[in-house]
């Protein structure tokens, strides 16, 4: 698993993109305040600035 990069909400909350490169599909962990797991959004086949810009628009409020 290779972690692309992270989205951040005011509250402190966290996205973070990963790769696994076994499947070679890119999936988002979404993290509390707290840095607890909230949880994981999968997205087969689906482009690494697919999966980006959702984790941009959940920071941004607009993806809830």
């Amino acid at each position: 698993m290779a972690h692309i990069s992270d989205y951040f909400k005011a509250s402190g909350a966290k996205a973070s993109v990963y790769k696994n490169a076994k499947t070679n599909e890119h999936f988002i962990v979404y993290f509390t305040v707290r840095g607890a797991i909230a949880s994981t959004e999968h997205f087969p086949g689906k482009a690494l600035g697919y999966v980006e810009d959702a984790g941009e628009n959940w920071a941004l409020g607009i993806k809830e």
